[in-house]
């Protein structure tokens, strides 16, 4: 059973509307129980996976976190006031039959492999961007969702209107906004010496 996991791994890139909508229609169908809510393992949870991590818990349960960095597979289960198990290998919580979608925002280089892994274990998937950084992975993918017909979802966000970033500078540019003084440009932190 889906438990409405494709549900979920679709809305994590379609936006606010689609997660409204879908979940509401659910309710409003009389279809909400505890099977509707997909179990998640979260690959990755330093950076931008603690906030995927985090908004995800408004529509489903994390059961697992994996990261190489067991500091911040701690922190997270502290930033989402959940227990769940803490993994430092992804293929260790691959492992439970419980779950039923990964999300993935490890280093970009190392999408694929868990992705791939996660599918073959039957685990619908959302993966940060990008997904693959060859066409060799991206085929690697589509033939595994192929053969598991599961749902791979690739994050988009902050990719459909490039040109929000030029007006900024426009408009930073154009004196609207008075001197400048400081700008500020926040990156996830520097990597452990």
């Amino acid at each position: 059973m889906l438990r409405g996991s494709a549900t979920a791994a679709l809305s994590f890139a379609a936006g606010e509307w689609f997660l409204q909508e879908m979940c509401s229609a659910r309710r409003a169908y009389g279809r909400t129980s505890v099977n509707d809510r997909p179990r998640l393992g979260c690959i990755g949870v330093g950076g931008q996976g603690k906030h995927i991590g985090e908004r995800a818990l408004e529509y489903g349960d994390v059961v697992a976190v994996c990261d190489v960095q067991r500091q911040h597979a701690e922190q997270a289960l502290d930033r989402f006031h959940v227990k769940a198990g803490i993994y430092e290998d992804y293929k260790e919580l691959l492992e439970r039959g419980e779950i039923d979608a990964v999300l993935i925002a490890t280093p970009d280089h190392w999408h694929t492999a868990p992705a791939i892994a996660a599918l073959k274990a039957g685990k619908h998937v959302y993966c940060e961007k990008p997904l693959t950084l060859t066409v060799e992975e991206g085929k690697l993918l589509v033939d595994a969702v192929k053969q598991t017909g599961k749902v791979l979802q690739v994050g988009t966000m902050q990719r459909g209107d490039m040109l929000q970033f030029a007006r900024a500078v426009a408009t930073a540019r154009s004196g609207q906004l008075g001197k400048i003084k400081l700008v500020e440009v926040i990156l996830p932190g520097p990597a452990p010496s």
